[in-house]
């Protein structure tokens, strides 16, 4: 059974930031601490949701 241990805003715009710059989810995972597979759900998470980086600001 899963962890499901909550990533920090900082870990997930790090995590978004390193994966744009091709950089491994084994790398992004020993840069944040955390696990592969939380690594790899995080970008999967923000993909469904649209995000990437750099991020979009919306403005209204």
């Amino acid at each position: 059974m899963p962890a499901n241990r909550a990533m920090t805003m900082r870990q997930m715009r790090q995590v978004l930031r390193l994966h744009a710059s091709q950089t491994s989810d084994r790398e992004i995972g020993r840069i944040v601490g955390a696990a592969r597979s939380t690594v790899r759900d995080a970008i999967q998470r923000a993909k469904v949701a649209g995000l990437g980086w750099p991020g979009r600001c919306r403005t209204t």
